[in-house]
């Protein structure tokens, strides 16, 4: 029995180990986008998001909005890490995927 047991253990921490280091890599893309910068949501809750040609909507933080105002409304073109996260309802069969930009650097203004 034991000499099962250590195997199998040393395979599962492996296992574990190498799936949270690669999710963290697939989780943390450094990538160019361009698109229309939009507020949306109701006060309090409102956010601002980069919307690409495809109408998908990347989050911005609210730092870089209160420090870019200007850019509200212009087409920008964006480079930054792309953070992925998945909501899910309560009963799981319903899920969203929110995309965030984090250390943006504005490439170009339109």
């Amino acid at each position: 029995m034991k000499n099962i047991f250590i195997p199998f253990l040393i395979i599962l921490l492996v296992f574990l180990i190498n799936h949270s280091l690669f999710q963290k890599k697939r989780n943390n893309i450094n990538k160019s986008l361009t698109g229309l910068i939009k507020i949306v949501g109701n006060v309090p809750f409102t956010n601002a998001v980069l919307e690409t040609d495809e109408k998908k909507h990347y989050y911005l933080p609210e730092d870089f909005i209160k420090n870019n105002n200007k850019i509200i409304g212009k087409r920008v073109t964006l480079k930054g890490n792309i953070k992925k996260e998945v909501i899910k309802s309560a009963d799981h069969k319903y899920q969203i995927t929110k995309y965030y930009i984090e250390n943006i650097k504005i490439i170009k203004v339109f």
